[in-house]
């Protein structure tokens, strides 16, 4: 079939020109794509905004809409008509819907992206398919922002990515899972590869001005004096308070919203006010206010052992420090889990990886998507280990039919994003204090959670039994870290494995993950990750 160029579902090869197509796509990026027609009668002209899909072998590789259009003339005596057209991905719709204003508490990062693709996305993305649940969030409040302000915070909070795939399924998944459909073993797949270790941006230390965290419920305590509908509290108050006078709750509104209640209040205001038309409240009569209010504070993370690494090899503080500004409402807990995150990702020298390649040599070239894991188990590179793709360029060469049709520069990066896998599995099952997920192995109770596993370090040949019961849509995984011996492994009956054997190195941790099924069985999802620290 080769690859297929549509506009506005119309098939336009014979307009492409040779080698004139071209696909960028990057993580937490908008995918583009360039396009080069050729008409020599001068009539075929593609219009702004006319929807545009790449196909190759009909696997859709790119989707999305043209950005602009630009027609060359190249001989006013000759009909001939070239135009070169710029493409948005889908993900371009991200930036131009709102989410809203809405709340969420203890749900997880894929409950609140599936409620928002279903309340604010409508017309433009709405297959969630691809959403997994993933950690669960204390608190998540959005007011207004972008779709892709909001999935970037969402995956600030839990870890996870989030990508619009080329048929415009929203993806959100834990990038450590997501394994590229090839790696990289005796480097026959490749023409070329560059390694460049980096301290790009470099911070083991990081302060952030939070503007607006939410305290703890708080109750203030008035009493009327026959006189006063206004009553203030200490704080601006963040949502709906509770009102209790002589202690019988009364019904509160929105200020300029509501009618026909008891009291108002509104977002951001540190005053409580009785209805305008209602009489003051007596003299000695207790008034009782609980309300959530919000404050501004200021939070630190340090990776100790980072900053005493880098002392020893620079000679100096080993500091690398920054401020960061965040603006969004959070909870303190929230907050601080930010910016443990932030210097977790950017806490460690990063090896960027540049591969070059074509689907001659590798046929799976034109499956590869950022955000997957790419494996590198080359020696002599300083390149092993795991990597995430963070940006794919795709060129078109020679004719959209031929063998050899596609040349492709791969970049991924090594560094926290992997290297903390297991970090963040710990952190979510012992509760670190950014999000609380599903709890470690619970005796002998099931559930639709993620659970953790780590045996002991091996010391002899050891049989996996499952330390729980699967049941339909929990996840299970699985740390196996190597002994002195370079023991095996084997899995009780209760799994179904396809790949099941542990790194061979010593101290090296092999990560295992499985799903559960109705049947009662732990199903593997995928090649175990090899190499982790």
């Amino acid at each position: 079939m080769g690859v297929s160029v549509l506009i506005q579902s119309t098939t336009v090869n014979e307009f492409t020109a040779v080698a004139g197509v071209s696909i960028t796509k990057a993580l937490r990026a908008i995918p583009t794509a360039s396009i080069r027609t050729v008409d020599r009668a001068g009539a075929y002209l593609p219009a702004v905004g006319n929807h545009v899909e790449i196909q190759d072998d009909g696997t859709i590789m790119f989707g999305g809409s043209i950005l602009e259009v630009e027609r060359i003339k190249r001989r006013s005596s000759l009909a001939l008509l070239e135009t070169h057209v710029s493409c948005v991905g889908l993900a371009d719709r991200l930036e131009k819907r709102l989410t809203g204003q809405y709340e969420w508490t203890g749900e997880t990062g894929g409950t609140i992206i599936a409620q928002m693709v279903y309340q604010s996305l409508a017309g433009d993305i709405t297959d969630t398919t691809l959403v997994e649940a993933g950690p669960v969030v204390d608190s998540f409040i959005t007011d207004l922002a972008t779709a892709r302000e909001f999935l970037e915070a969402v995956c600030g909070l839990t870890g996870f990515e989030y990508y619009v795939m080329p048929d415009g399924k929203l993806a959100y998944f834990d990038a450590s899972l997501n394994l590229a459909p090839f790696g990289i073993t005796d480097g026959l797949n490749v023409t070329k590869l560059t390694t460049r270790e980096t301290r790009e941006d470099f911070c083991n230390n990081a302060t952030a001005k939070v503007a607006s965290v939410l305290r703890d419920p708080e109750t203030q305590s008035f009493v009327g004096n026959g006189v006063n509908r206004s009553f203030p509290v200490t704080y601006p108050v963040s949502s709906t308070p509770t009102v209790f006078v002589a202690g019988v709750e009364q019904t509160v509104g929105i200020s300029g919203v509501d009618t026909g209640k008891d009291f108002y209040w509104s977002d951001g205001s540190a005053e409580v006010h009785q209805d305008s038309g209602a009489a003051p409240v007596g003299v000695g009569i207790a008034i009782d206010i609980t309300y959530v209010g919000i404050e501004s504070i200021m939070v630190n993370s340090v990776n100790v052992a980072s900053v005493s690494a880098r002392a020893t090899a620079e000679n100096n503080s080993g500091n690398y420090e920054k401020l960061l500004q965040i603006e969004q409402r959070l909870t303190r807990a929230d907050a601080q889990a930010i910016v443990d995150a932030y210097v977790d990702r950017h806490s460690a020298l990063s090896i960027v990886l540049t591969i070059e390649t074509n689907n001659l040599i590798e046929p799976d070239l034109k499956d590869i998507e950022p955000g997957q894991v790419l494996p590198v188990t080359l020696t002599g590179w300083n390149a092993v280990g795991n990597y995430l793709v963070r940006s794919v360029n795709l060129q078109m060469r020679k004719d959209d039919s031929a063998e050899y049709r596609w040349e492709g520069r791969i970049e991924a990066i090594s560094g926290p994003v992997l290297r903390n896998y297991i970090d963040v599995f710990r952190d979510i099952t012992g509760g670190g204090g950014r999000v609380s997920g599903s709890g470690s192995i619970p005796g002998g109770s099931g559930g639709s959670g993620t659970y953790v596993f780590e045996p002991a370090k091996l010391t002899a040949p050891l049989t996996i039994s499952a330390p729980i019961a699967a049941t339909a849509g929990a996840r299970l995984v699985v740390f196996v870290t190597q002994g002195a011996g370079s023991y095996t492994i084997s899995w009780g009956p209760e799994f179904v494995v396809l790949v099941g054997q542990a790194s061979a190195i010593e101290d090296e941790i092999t990560a295992f993950d499985f799903v559960g099924r109705s049947d009662g069985l732990w199903w593997q999802t995928g090649h175990p990750l090899l190499g982790l620290l």
